[in-house]
């Protein structure tokens, strides 16, 4: 798109573009995925492909201001807007013995949920997102290198099937600091994620219509480092999710008192990564 220089150091971006995606080849093979029996009821899960998933189109429009040597800063805004039809969204109803007979299971899976994917119609996400880098240069010499910086994206989701179009956070919020010199490279992030919206839940004689899954806020530390301590040898590293923060799932519906709604809790605790890589 076009690119205009408010100043030297000032620019105005506007971009609009049309995309295609067609659904990954995992998504249209034949197949289904059973969680262990032994599971929790909540956890009982049957995961099956839709091999009837059409692509999804997306028509997007874009502007930004970017802003650049602001005492070592620099900072952006943009605002964005897309239009996307046939969208892949998620649902997940209760089994049923037609729907297992559907997949050629017994009714020994009656306890299951059953979650499969499916073209939606039209759905609209705009918002606005804010970036900033800032170098520390101001600092002595042997601690040059430091960096700060944080982005945020705030969108709302539109249009007829917009309760449809999940996952979907409405808030992403990343910041962190970076430490890069010549032999080495130390990365800290922060992100957060506020309520991503999931699957709609089809309604039963014990789920009211309108109920959906959703993911709780939840907050992410990372570290990683580089130290190459040779040409051509490198020792790596990184710790995700440092705090080992679980990921908390929920289910929500008219009415649905506060003390029901947690349906999983997964601790995926801390991993953890180490090698060395070489160049020849």
């Amino acid at each position: 798109g076009p690119t205009h220089y408010l100043t030297d150091t000032r620019l105005l971006r506007a971009a609009s573009a049309r995309a295609m995606a067609r659904p990954n080849l995992t998504e249209i093979v034949p197949g289904l995925a059973i969680t262990d029996p032994d599971a929790a009821t909540t956890a009982r899960t049957i995961t099956a492909v839709n091999t009837g998933l059409k692509p999804w189109t997306s028509d997007g429009l874009d502007v930004s201001i970017e802003a650049y040597g602001i005492k070592g800063a620099v900072a952006s805004v943009s605002l964005f807007r897309k239009d996307i039809k046939n969208f892949f969204g998620t649902v997940r109803s209760v089994a049923t013995p037609a729907l297992l007979e559907e997949f050629g299971l017994s009714d020994d899976y009656l306890s299951y949920d059953v979650i499969t994917k499916s073209n939606f119609g039209e759905a609209r996400v705009e918002g606005y997102e804010l970036s900033w880098r800032q170098s520390l240069y101001f600092l002595p010499s042997w601690a040059k290198g430091f960096q700060m910086f944080g982005n945020a994206t705030i969108s709302r989701v539109s249009g007829e099937n917009a309760l449809d179009f999940t996952p979907f956070a409405h808030k992403n919020l990343n910041w962190g600091m970076s430490y890069i010199r010549k032999k080495v490279s130390i990365k800290f992030n922060v992100a957060y994620a506020y309520k991503v919206t999931g699957a709609r839940v089809a309604a039963s004689a014990t789920v009211p219509d309108g109920t959906f899954s959703w993911v709780a806020p939840q907050i992410t530390q990372d570290l990683s480092f580089d130290y190459r301590f040779h040409k051509r040898l490198t020792i790596y590293g990184s710790a995700r999710n440092l705090t080992g923060d679980p990921k908390r799932t929920m289910r929500s519906g008219p009415n649905t008192p506060v003390f029901t709604q947690p349906q999983s809790i997964q601790n995926f605790g801390t991993l953890i990564t180490l090698g060395v890589r070489s160049e020849f």
